[in-house]
């Protein structure tokens, strides 16, 4: 009581620290907060504004882009009106500016990454990726300087996605050789995506291959009628690039595998997307035998190889020139999808229910080296596949015996689906593998058939 007495002050403090401490046990207020929820740092995502006919009010979208922690885009989009633009947007230059106006404009990025250059060029770190941004006009003027920088810049601290954003590329090959040795994933430009097609996974509906050197093009631009965006997001797995509405729906996307280590690939692809393929109407002539032993209804798989007859359009030795040649993505349909995404129109909607296609591809690795075989098939409605004779894939249709007359399952195009079948290494030999494939439809007049492949794998 003397204590109390005397110190009546601190009395009073202690009891009020008391009686909230006691209030925070009772009413369980979570003890764990921003660090408990800390962002993943493997994880990036940023937003990219192309060039469109219709005028973007930038900031506007900005304000409503969930996720994305920044923006990218040619300076020119960038409506200034008198203020400071947004911290979280890197401008692209494009010479709209002079550089002395472009520094003044945009006073946070770095300055001189490269010697002469100001902040026209300079490099973002961020998360998994590393981004440069270039000026594609002083290059296209003869000027090395930045691809020497670029090369070296990337070549240290690797991440395992490259970026470069350039209003325009060069059309020197120069700058091809400089972005495939510094190992980017995306070019990204005012108009365009160029990809590098070795980290394909999934490709956009207009998607070009091998537009320069070993980048596709993707042209969301032409291909879009209405206001977008592109959001970039990935991890160390993945990077995907996808454009987006006002709304936030997704109109289209493309999607990279992982670069693996110091930004190779982690997947070898033995047969590419758009690929050349034979290809035949499914019909009783061309025949497809059934192995000995065979359960009809598919309940009781044969647990044994067997080998299928040379004159059995799934063999290896099938003899299939006769066939017509045609690159993937083949077949037809009634939207917008089949001008853009489709490359060999199936002709003759005459009431097949499938279509064939056989491929070879060359295995220089052996088999024992490989630890994982993954395709990506785009497909509507379903499919079988078969290597070297074996099946090792099917979706959208039934098990069991399926033939020239059988329906699939109604189904939406599926754009790239990916799975391991590594179960399936076994089937690979070194040299010369055949991919033989069915596609079938869920009725023998349905408005829509779809077919594209890839096939890849992993080495130990």
């Amino acid at each position: 009581m003397i204590f109390f007495k005397r110190y009546k002050m601190l009395a009073a403090v202690l009891l009020v620290f008391l009686f909230l401490a006691s209030s925070l046990l009772w009413s369980e207020v979570p003890m764990q907060t921003y660090q408990a929820a800390a962002r993943d740092e493997s994880r990036f995502a940023f937003c990219l504004f192309p060039e469109q006919a219709e005028k973007l009010e930038i900031r506007a979208w900005m304000s409503d882009v969930p996720g994305a922690d920044f923006c990218a885009g040619p300076d020119r989009l960038f409506q200034k009106g008198g203020q400071a633009p947004l911290s979280s947007f890197y401008p692209i230059y494009d010479g709209a500016s002079s550089q002395e106006e472009f520094a003044a404009s945009y006073p946070y990025l770095p300055s001189d990454a490269l010697a002469g250059y100001g902040k026209t060029v300079y490099p973002v770190e961020y998360g998994k990726a590393r981004l440069f941004f270039l000026d594609g006009a002083r290059m296209e003027a003869g000027d090395p300087a930045q691809l020497d920088w670029l090369k070296r810049a990337a070549a240290e601290n690797r991440q395992p996605h490259t970026v470069v954003l350039v209003d325009e590329v060069p059309s020197s090959d120069l700058f091809w050789q400089a972005v495939e040795e510094a190992q980017a994933s995306l070019v990204l430009t005012a108009r365009e995506v160029y990809a590098y097609e070795p980290f394909l996974a999934q490709t956009a509906a207009s998607y070009e291959g091998a537009a320069r050197g070993r980048y596709g093009r993707w042209r969301p631009t032409e291909q879009i009628s209405r206001p977008f965006l592109l959001e970039l997001e990935g991890d160390a797995s993945t990077l995907e690039v996808q454009a987006k509405d006002r709304t936030g729906a997704t109109l289209d996307q493309l999607t990279l595998a992982v670069p693996q280590g110091q930004g190779q690939a982690a997947e070898t692809v033995a047969v590419g997307i758009q690929s050349l393929w034979r290809y035949h109407l499914a019909m009783p002539e061309i025949k497809a035998a059934v192995p000995e032993g065979y359960d009809l209804t598919g309940e009781h798989p044969i647990l044994q190889p067997f080998a299928l007859p040379p004159d059995d359009w799934r063999h290896p030795l099938y003899e299939d020139g006769t066939w017509r040649v045609g690159r993937a993505p083949f077949g037809y349909r009634n939207d917008d999808l089949g001008t853009s995404w489709i490359r060999t129109d199936l002709e003759g909607r005459t009431g097949e229910a499938a279509y064939y296609f056989r491929t070879t591809f060359e295995l220089a690795d052996d088999p024992a080296v490989i630890r994982d075989l993954v395709l990506h098939v785009a497909f509507e409605d379903g499919y079988a596949a078969y290597l070297n004779g074996e099946e090792i894939a099917r979706d959208g249709i039934r098990t069991g015996w399926i033939d020239a007359y059988s329906l699939a399952e109604t189904n939406d195009l599926v754009l790239y689906q990916r799975s391991s079948i590594r179960d399936h290494i076994g089937k690979l030999v070194k040299g010369t593998n055949t991919l033989a494939v069915e596609v079938h439809r869920s009725h023998p007049k349905a408005p829509n058939l779809s077919f594209d492949l890839s096939l890849s794998y992993e080495k130990k």
